[in-house]
């Protein structure tokens, strides 16, 4: 205690430094400098929100699962809830919310006891919101008069968020998951069939947006209705079933991107060729109708030359399929529509009504927003369909800019190649085939032949 105390004397005794008085004064100033910048962006609670995780206790009810969830949306954006590994059954439909991520401990493996380690979020079905991730896990379900489908939440509902709500759903990623679903009835996957509405011209506008959406190393389960139910109608059934409302303030799907994707992997609630495939298409298609009874082209009557074409704002844009392989179909293996052929057949250039399909000159004239523009598919390979003919083949109606580089159609192309900017070039490559966790084996093989995933099912 001495040498403490007399320390103390020794600091209250000496004389003022100047140099002490001039330092204290520059370091004064220096932190109202530092003090004056804003430090918003970096706060503490700002850079916490962004690193947290809410886990989901295992073996959660779905009680216990909405709270992880609630508990996650008052952590704010960025945000990841984490499933361990097991299997979650919730009997609804489950809200990726905005801004918060969703990821497993893996791609549930449904021939391994226990699923191998891996998340199944047995759910039906999934809405998702904007800004966020969902990763690592299988989700969906397959069961006697149950829908499972996967969709964005609409714009103007607030169900994923004030994002989702102001601004339609974007900016959305899908890595490592496995989709389950469709219907005894012929319900599809992926599903933007909403956006048909009622499918006329005059009805309400629908906002269900796919706005710079990417899935990469995902598998899509074959949609559950068997082939005689898929048989009725090509509209039943797609793997994935894409539309959007081309109306102001309709919905739009443009910037979206599958990358390293197997289309129509087996289900398992069906056996054989019932059981896996891409049901009967991979659909883009604009609504609403061209053929409505208020449409340019009505169904049974003559087509309407003086169609309000100022009605369509948007259409498809810039949308790439990347590596992916794609099983057998019951009809086209993709079919990506437009308007581009309905303008030109109700319109009249320079006093002679268009062709179908346009001539080149025609085609420079047809507005932008009438056409499904930037369509690529790289190092693809379609197996085939059980169709013949047109309906057998990848087709176009009509779309411009579509480029297809190094891919195999086992029904061939019908896409107006050397039209329109259309473009088919190159051939498939098995050897370079990528090779993930879910491609070990080659994908070489036609119509209705199977390449096996090691997340299948046994049946």
């Amino acid at each position: 205690m001495g040498p403490r105390r007399r320390q103390k004397g020794l600091r209250r005794q000496a004389a003022p430094s100047p140099w002490r008085a001039h330092a204290t004064v520059a370091i004064r100033a220096a932190l109202v400098v530092l003090l004056a910048v804003p430090i918003v962006a970096c706060s503490t609670a700002d850079f916490s929100a962004k690193a947290a995780i809410v886990r989901v206790p295992s073996h959660a009810t779905q009680a216990q699962v909405n709270h992880a969830v609630a508990r996650a949306v008052a952590d704010g954006p960025g945000t990841t809830l984490v499933f361990p590994a097991g299997k979650f059954v919730y009997k609804a439909r489950f809200t990726a919310r905005d801004g918060v991520n969703v990821r497993g401990a893996g791609i549930w493996r449904q021939g391994v006891a226990g699923g191998g380690g891996g998340t199944w979020l047995e759910c039906r079905g999934m809405d998702w919101g904007s800004d966020l991730t969902v990763s690592k896990l299988l989700i969906g379900e397959n069961a006697a008069g149950v829908s499972s489908t996967f969709q964005p939440v609409p714009r103007g509902s607030s169900s994923a968020g004030r994002n989702t709500r102001i601004n339609g759903s974007h900016h959305v990623t899908f890595n490592y998951v496995r989709f389950k679903g469709g219907s005894d009835t012929g319900a599809s996957l992926i599903e933007l069939g909403n956006n048909f509405g009622n499918g006329r011209w005059s009805g309400p506008v629908c906002r269900y947006d796919m706005v710079d959406t990417t899935f990469s190393n995902c598998e899509f389960e074959r949609p559950q209705a068997t082939n005689a139910v898929l048989g009725r109608s090509t509209a039943l059934g797609c793997i994935l079933n894409i539309w959007l409302d081309c109306r102001s303030g309709g919905g739009r799907v443009q910037d979206l991107r599958f990358t390293n994707c197997h289309f129509g992997v087996r289900n398992g609630y069906h056996s054989g060729v019932d059981g896996y495939g891409l049901g009967n298409t991979v659909l883009f298609q604009p609504a609403p109708a061209e053929h409505a009874d208020d449409g340019p082209r009505p169904s049974g009557r003559a087509v309407d030359m003086g169609f309000d074409w100022s009605r369509v704002e948007h259409c498809f844009s810039d949308v790439t399929f990347t590596r992916c392989l794609f099983e057998y179909s019951l009809w086209c293996p993709m079919d990506a529509c437009d308007y581009a052929r309905s303008y030109s057949l109700t319109t009249r250039f320079g006093g002679v009504v268009g062709s179908n399909p346009p001539t080149t000159a025609q085609a420079a004239a047809i507005p932008s927003a009438m056409w499904f523009d930037g369509l690529r598919i790289a190092y693809c390979y379609f197996k085939g369909s059980t169709s013949s003919g047109i309906y057998g083949t990848v087709q176009s109606e009509i779309c411009r800019n579509l480029e297809v580089v190094d891919s195999f159609s086992g029904g061939g192309w019908t896409v107006f190649a050397g039209h329109y900017g259309n473009s088919v070039t190159g051939t498939f490559s098995n050897a370079d085939r990528p090779r993930t966790s879910l491609f070990r084996v080659g994908w070489v093989g036609s119509d209705t032949s199977y390449t096996r995933s090691p997340f299948d099912p046994t049946s």
